[in-house]
């Protein structure tokens, strides 16, 4: 197993509460792949890099390193939130 990448991410549900999360990327292969989620609204699928293109992986970003990922070296995609003006500050 290696480590890949990491891409930070936030978003807001349906209770309006904004939410932070950081998606940790490893490389590995799986002898057991019965892996299962343990929240209902989440869904778990093993895809290669070939069958990502026709899933809606999320966040985004995390789809779009993992297609368009050139180097070998790893990754970070920071989360740029709406609430942030060009200077990194809050609005």
């Amino acid at each position: 197993m290696g480590f890949v990448g990491v891409v930070e991410h936030g978003y807001v549900p349906g209770d309006g509460v904004e939410r932070h999360e950081i998606n940790l990327v490893f490389d590995a292969h799986l002898a057991d792949t019965s892996v299962a989620s343990q929240e209902e609204e989440l869904e778990f699928a093993w895809l290669s890099l070939s069958e990502l293109p026709d899933h809606d992986l999320r966040p985004a970003a995390l789809k779009d390193v993992l297609l368009h990922r050139t180097e070998a070296t790893p990754f970070w995609r920071p989360w740029k939130p709406a609430s942030l003006t060009q200077t990194g500050t809050p609005s």
